[in-house]
């Protein structure tokens, strides 16, 4: 702010005092309010802590007469720390939700591993018994039938979908391919095959094997479903078109694609345990980074505490006054010099404001709005833009956590 002189005309009462200068200075009125004197205004102000007149020579070596009133630091501290409050809540408020991203990364791959860790220990538990052999058995001894009783020239093959329910319903269905193994024409599909008695009483003991691995299942993961979290069924996939982990259907994937492989395509216990801990590994893997993040996003929440609090610490007002100079010149009413607020900080620099209204806002009894949008506008000139330094190197350490 620019220091402004305003040069003013007076009309002067005569008056006795203890010190010339002073009386005449405080028995002038001014175009600011021609019904009360300089004195009585200026001496009258239920917002100045002390008052005090004076003369004395300024910057200049001219004779003047200066009126100081002490103002309560508090009164601009409470709007000072109010606008950097307001941009640090809104910064941790940002950051958090980043941070937050992490974090519920963090949960779901936490969460995934809880359930592959349960998942293997079924899949342990399900080694001990007959029910993969018992089942593909069955299933074979069922396709047989089919072939000798249904083929036509049309329909040369049967296959089965009966892919592991995570739901925990069986499920089992017959299809009817081509001699190359495709999906026949529904034209030539043969009806009613699931209405045989034989194929029904095979279809219900498959199922009944089915049961007996989804209650193994069911033992290790009571709550699980095959549901996203929008409420649809997950896809049969643990990952998106970009390569990322659809969480929850991620673990749910895995888990099936597990059992699949165990009771439907007869792979090796081996071979099904190393690709469940291949995915338990970079779940570990993946839990280590976040861990990292989850830690570095603590170390910033905490090091803008820090900065925006030794930033108030040092932006605290510790002395308020404004202060008015008048020029006396012999012979010549007195003029106004200067006027202008002085605000003492607490990291100890002295700053001095210049405002055109300064004058007029001597007339003011109390703290108001003019006071507060002197002290925003102060906010803004000096202390705004070390607030925005603050958050620029703050955001330069954030974006490698990214």
């Amino acid at each position: 702010m620019k220091k402004t002189t305003l040069l003013v005309s007076f009309i002067l009462l005569t008056g006795c005092g203890d010190n010339k200068d002073i009386t005449t200075v405080k028995e002038m009125v001014t175009y600011i309010d021609r019904t009360i004197t300089v004195g009585n205004a200026f001496d009258h102000r239920q917002m100045c802590q002390t008052i005090d007149w004076r003369t004395e020579q300024d910057k200049r070596n001219r004779d003047i007469v200066r009126y100081s009133c002490e103002i309560n630091p508090l009164n601009a501290n409470d709007i000072l720390i109010q606008n950097i409050d307001f941009v640090r809540g809104e910064f941790l408020e940002h950051t958090q939700k980043s941070s937050d991203v992490f974090s519920e990364q963090n949960k779901q791959v936490q969460l995934s591993k809880f359930y592959l860790l349960n998942a293997q220990k079924a899949l342990n538990e399900l080694s001990t018994t007959s029910l993969p052999k018992d089942y593909a058995k069955m299933k074979t001894e069922l396709e047989a039938y089919l072939e000798q009783h249904y083929q036509t020239e049309h329909v040369k093959h049967f296959r089965f979908s009966d892919d592991f329910n995570i739901k925990g319903e069986p499920q089992f269905a017959i299809l009817q391919l081509n001699a190359d193994r495709d999906y026949i024409n529904p034209y030539y599909r043969i009806e009613n095959i699931e209405q045989d008695p034989v194929v029904i009483e095979r279809i219900k003991q498959l199922k009944a094997l089915q049961q007996q691995v989804i209650e193994i299942f069911y033992a290790n993961n009571a709550d699980i479903d095959n549901l996203s979290p929008k409420g649809a069924v997950c896809e049969d996939r643990a990952t998106n078109l970009y390569g990322q982990i659809i969480f929850p259907c991620s673990f749910k994937y895995q888990v099936k694609h597990a059992f699949d492989a165990i009771l439907f395509q007869q792979q090796p216990y081996m071979t099904v345990k190393a690709n469940l801990q291949q995915a338990l590994t970079e779940y570990d893997e993946a839990r280590a980074k976040l861990d990292k993040k989850d830690a570095a996003y603590d170390e910033l929440k905490n090091d803008i505490q820090q900065r925006f609090s030794t930033l108030a610490k040092d932006s605290v007002v510790t002395h308020f006054e404004q202060i008015v100079d008048f020029s006396l010149i012999k012979g010549q009413a007195p003029e106004i010099a200067d006027c202008y607020f002085r605000l003492a900080l607490n990291n100890g620099i002295t700053i001095e404001l210049d405002d055109k209204s300064c004058f007029s806002l001597a007339y003011q009894n109390t703290f108001n709005q003019a006071y507060t949008d002197l002290i925003q506008g102060f906010y803004i000139s000096d202390i705004r833009d070390k607030v925005n330094a603050q958050i620029n190197e703050v955001n330069a350490k954030a974006q490698n956590l990214r």
